[in-house]
């Protein structure tokens, strides 16, 4: 199983793809830049790309099966003063993703909030450790 983390350079990121490495996952990692605290090179190929670089995107979800998308650039205290560029770089971004993995044939992804952006209680999971996958 080959499992693309957006955001693996990121603090929960790379925590994510430690917990997924020491499982034997297959671990690729999309980024903005290198982080050198936080990169796995021996383990991971790297896509480094804004969001918004389909061709980026593409070329990290070919192959793979599964996303979890870390990526936000939404700041609570700020997404009220510049509410068109936080839908344009999350919201377009992530459907622009969505697309992708319909034609790169990726059945899922995880989708993780640390800041609230998500309401409510799933309809259904099945937890394994840190990875909660649909039924």
């Amino acid at each position: 199983m080959i499992l693309l983390v957006l955001g693996g350079n990121g603090f929960i990121g790379a925590h994510v793809m430690d917990a997924l490495l020491a499982d034997g996952y297959t671990v690729r990692a999309s980024g903005r830049k290198p982080s050198f605290k936080y990169i796995h090179l021996e383990q991971t190929k790297y896509y480094f790309g804004e969001f918004s670089d389909t061709h980026k995107l593409s070329e990290a979800l070919n192959g793979g099966d599964v996303v979890i998308h870390l990526i936000s650039t939404t700041v609570r205290s700020t997404s009220n003063l510049g509410p068109v560029v936080d839908v344009q770089n999350n919201l377009i971004n992530t459907l622009h993703l969505l697309q992708l993995m319909v034609s790169c044939k990726i059945p899922r992804i995880i989708y993780v909030s640390s800041g609230g952006a998500v309401y409510g209680s799933p309809q259904y999971y099945q937890c394994r450790r840190i990875i909660c996958w649909p039924c």
